[in-house]
């Protein structure tokens, strides 16, 4: 069932348990690492479910940015999805569901808040561009 609802999306891997039910709870398609590594075993699998992306999504602290910079360049390495690394403003599970949808869709989509809100000079055109994120 995991497997169908990962296939061809983006997938956001996150630290812990709590962070990957969080993203689930709001909407978001996660897996856990339960800690800063990924054993080879896991990596296997989590490539074969083929993801269209793995999205980094740890905590923002030093051991979290030191993760990512080894997940990054082991998944590069084993042949999988694009890997994109963000540090997000605050911990995985304190971000509401429009904070975490918005930067996810503005991160996939490789824009930024700018071109968001440069989208369009009128109300509608933002609101139709933020509604592509839920």
């Amino acid at each position: 069932h995991l497997e169908n609802k990962i296939r061809g999306k983006p997938v956001v891997l996150t630290e812990g348990y709590l962070d990957t039910m969080h993203m689930w709870q709001i909407g978001i398609p996660a897996l856990g690492l339960n800690g800063l590594s990924l054993r080879d075993s896991r990596l296997e699998l989590l490539t074969s479910i083929m993801p269209s992306a793995m999205i980094l999504l740890l905590d923002p602290d030093g051991a979290g940015d030191d993760a990512a910079t080894s997940l990054v360049s082991r998944i590069r390495k084993s042949g999988g999805p694009d890997i994109i690394n963000i540090r997000p403003p605050k911990d995985p599970r304190a971000l509401t569901a429009e904070e975490a949808r918005l930067f996810i869709f503005t991160i996939t989509n490789n824009m930024t808040e700018d071109n968001l809100l440069q989208g369009s000079s009128r109300p509608s055109g933002r609101l139709a561009a933020y509604t592509q994120a839920k």
